[in-house]
């Protein structure tokens, strides 16, 4: 398993300064979803980092295998997101709904 701390102390300069900063050896791509949930207008981030390393998923069985963990973790991460936002909406408080 990969220890996530040193990689956590580069994010401390890169998330300030992004998306100009540059973080070598990393891929970043930003997902915007603008919704209307009925609520008093409230912000907050939601900052999921995510890391994986897959050795030995070369050749023709490698590819079939990458993709079916690049879809399940795709997948996974998603429910974990709708499970976010569904805590997010029911926990507002009634005047916000």
């Amino acid at each position: 398993m990969t220890d996530l701390a040193p990689m956590a102390v580069s994010l401390r300069p890169y998330l300030p300064q992004y998306p100009d900063a540059d973080l070598p050896g990393a891929d970043s791509f930003f997902y915007w979803e603008k919704g209307s949930f009925g609520l008093k207008r409230r912000g907050f981030y939601l900052i999921t980092l995510k890391g994986s390393q897959q050795d030995g998923l070369t050749g023709a069985k490698g590819s079939v295998v990458r993709k079916v963990v690049v879809d399940k973790t795709r997948s996974s991460l998603e429910s974990a997101l709708a499970s976010i936002k569904q805590t997010v909406e029911h926990s507002a408080p009634d005047s916000a709904r």
